[in-house]
């Protein structure tokens, strides 16, 4: 590496796994509180649902995913801009976050009112009697869509962050709200119950984290500012 012009100062010694461990533990954790809350509904209906039920919102659960590609590409693409900003840059922070956030509420809120129009065609491709609740559920589950998608937006801006403690806090209160409510909606609505959970839980997420990222990291006034013109889309 000499030859290169690369040289092993005094103080590149590689970090120790100790040295790691307690930045990584948060990182670690909020992703395993993450992947939890995504089987939440699942397991709770598995208490209370049945066979079938499992199965008609697995289906309509995947729609969901499917269609939550799109934030999770752009939080992905916008992740290392994120990071960098994250070292001192607020302004510049703001700027990709309120542009991002107005860009994915201006598409979420379409698709969900076009989900909501054209559901009811669902039961006529699926055509077993099983599924025929599919279409009125994906319409629903759909309401909570742009929720979800400012939920990942913001899920990889705290990503970003060195410090996660306060992401990991947030994360962990609203895993445990949606267990809460599952269990209290599931027991009473069963399926419909679980749908409802998703989409309520889609917008605490969302609120709780835009809160967290406008006290700690973006100006609120520019967020507020990117939000307003996406509410009369």
């Amino acid at each position: 590496f000499k030859g290169l012009g690369i040289s092993r100062g005094n103080n590149s010694r590689p970090r120790s796994f100790s040295d790691c461990l307690p930045s990584a533990l948060p990182f670690m954790f909020g992703s395993i509180v993450m992947l939890l809350s995504t089987r939440i509904e699942f397991l709770v209906l598995s208490w209370f649902g049945s066979a079938v039920d499992l199965g008609v919102y697995g289906l309509v659960a995947r729609l969901g995913e499917v269609a939550l590609l799109v934030p999770m590409a752009l939080g992905s693409v916008l992740l290392p801009q994120f990071a960098a900003a994250h070292g001192g840059n607020r302004i510049a922070l703001t700027d990709v976050y309120a542009k991002s956030l107005q860009l994915l509420l201006c598409a979420s809120i379409p698709v969900s009112a076009l989900v909501w129009t054209f559901s009811f065609l669902l039961p006529m491709v699926l055509t077993k009697p099983e599924l025929s609740e599919s279409g009125a559920l994906t319409a629903f589950q759909f309401l909570g869509y742009p929720g979800a998608c400012i939920f990942v937006l913001n899920t990889f801006l705290l990503l970003g962050a060195s410090q996660q403690r306060a992401a990991l806090s947030a994360w962990t209160i609203v895993a445990l709200f949606q267990f809460v409510l599952n269990v209290a909606l599931q027991n009473r609505f069963g399926i419909y119950g679980a749908v409802t959970a998703s989409v309520v839980i889609s917008y605490i997420g969302a609120i709780t984290t835009t809160l967290l990222i406008c006290s700690k990291y973006v100006e609120p006034i520019a967020v507020r500012a990117a939000i307003t013109p996406c509410l009369w889309v």
